[in-house]
């Protein structure tokens, strides 16, 4: 079935609003008009949008969990597909599942459950492995006990039996000989730097071997001070690293993604980073340790931060309405930067024929109303 969703202010190829009408069925968007809304046949389902923003689904390659369900605690499909609908319903039509630091075994066996969810979900671009090859002092809300580094014979497994599957993975570069980190890139992995300690100095190196990512600006990271500048600090210098940021004003203040944002414009991109979504959960386990919430933010009993509880949605209207980013330019971090850090930006993160019909639909207050899911608009 084909749908007509006309009178909008669809976000086109040249990343800009325009004015005008999008006709998509259920895997792509068939054309875009510019100008009057066109004569389509009776079995085309027309939609007026009245003038409100159609933007591409949100790509969130962080998402620990959503509502009652977090990936450390079940790795299961049936787990990935609760965690996968339930950021769906506000915006989110991609994503990558995250597994923290975790023992070996369950490492592979989120391998096998991601291969079978992206195979049943294309929504499901993939699986972000955060972790366990990180540095003990920036550990943040990771276990410490299984922190490790890389052997290589671990390393090998994971490479053997993730490419295709673990599509970004987070480490500490220091913690790795450079031919580990050169094999994990040869092999296809997005290598991400982050929970490290990294000297300003030592990030550069990294970087020239091909270190192109970092995970969660300013979080479990050496940061910039007037004595060192820290990865902070080679993160705001270095063109071409892409990287992640949570806008939630509680793991990064809305002034310090202000500042992040006009150093690293046009590759700073959003993600949730969420362990629970909807509703408040008092306390759960994962690998043993306890974690509570406390006015809406979950923490380790230690006190550190353990994920947020925000969507891309919340993401998107922070931007614009506390860090001050014009929505031109938060569309682009929620969708089509992190979609062109994946090679993906011919389909996701703009609309124009070809382009994925997975897309949202927000009003003049950028209020979240409805999603696509192919032809089928669905209300919030």
């Amino acid at each position: 079935m084909k749908t007509l969703i006309k009178n909008c202010q669809y976000f086109g190829a040249r990343k800009k609003f325009v004015k005008g009408h999008v006709l998509l069925d259920d895997k792509q968007v068939l054309e875009v008009f510019n100008t009057d809304a066109p004569v389509v046949a009776d079995d085309v389902k027309v939609i007026d949008a009245q003038g409100q923003y159609l933007i591409p689904g949100y790509v969130d390659l962080q998402v620990n969990g959503g509502k009652n369900s977090f990936f450390n605690s079940d790795v299961s499909v049936d787990c990935a597909e609760r965690i996968y609908w339930s950021h769906q319903k506000y915006g989110t039509q991609y994503m990558f599942p995250t597994l923290i630091t975790a023992p070996h075994d369950k490492i592979i066996k989120s391998i096998g459950v991601i291969r079978e969810e992206m195979a049943n979900n294309p929504g499901v671009l993939g699986m972000h492995l955060e972790g366990p090859f990180l540095n003990p002092d920036r550990k943040g809300g990771h276990d410490l006990s299984l922190i490790r580094k890389p052997k290589d014979y671990e390393l090998d497994e994971i490479i053997d039996l993730g490419k295709g599957v673990i599509k970004k993975i987070t480490i500490a570069p220091e913690r790795f000989k450079r031919e580990q980190v050169e094999k994990l890139l040869k092999n296809g992995f997005i290598v991400a730097a982050g929970h490290s300690d990294a000297t300003y100095e030592q990030a550069k190196e990294f970087f020239s071997w091909g270190v192109q990512a970092a995970t969660h600006l300013y979080n479990a990271m050496s940061q910039y001070r007037k004595e060192a500048a820290g990865l902070v600090g080679a993160l705001l210098d270095t063109d071409g690293i892409y990287v992640g940021v949570i806008n939630d004003g509680v793991h990064s203040n809305f002034n310090s993604v202000k500042v992040a944002y006009k150093c690293m414009k046009g590759r700073l991109y959003f993600v949730s980073d969420a362990s629970f979504i909807d509703q408040a959960i008092e306390e759960f386990y994962f690998e043993g340790n306890k974690i509570v919430t406390k006015n809406g933010q979950a923490y380790t009993e230690a006190g550190a931060l353990a994920g947020s509880v925000i969507t891309m949605q919340d993401s998107l209207k922070n931007a614009v309405e506390k860090v001050g980013i014009p929505l031109e330019d938060a569309v682009l971090m929620t969708s089509y930067i992190p979609a062109e850090m994946l090679g993906l930006q011919d389909t996701l993160g703009v609309i124009r024929k070809g382009s994925s019909s997975k897309l949202n639909m927000l009003d003049k207050d950028l209020n979240y109303i409805a999603v696509t899911k192919g032809e089928e608009l669905i209300q919030a």
